[in-house]
């Protein structure tokens, strides 16, 4: 839905197909209210840590929310 905000569709389109190229775990927690929570969450946090520039947990929580641990 986020992608759809964006006027440049090719950027758009793009930014889908990458973000689909590196899914590599099953979508389950994306499934349920509880797991699509969760990972919005996640994406407040990985800002929060980005202004703060906390590499290390950085690195920690994006891994983990690829790897959807």
């Amino acid at each position: 839905r986020l992608n759809s905000l964006c006027p440049n569709r090719l950027i758009a389109r793009n930014i889908q197909s990458l973000r689909e190229s590196f899914i590599s775990t099953p979508f389950d927690r994306y499934m349920t209210y509880d797991g699509l929570k969760a990972a919005s969450l996640e994406h407040l946090e990985i800002v929060s840590l980005l202004e703060s520039g906390d590499e290390e947990a950085l690195r920690r929580l994006i891994k983990a929310h690829v790897g959807n641990i």
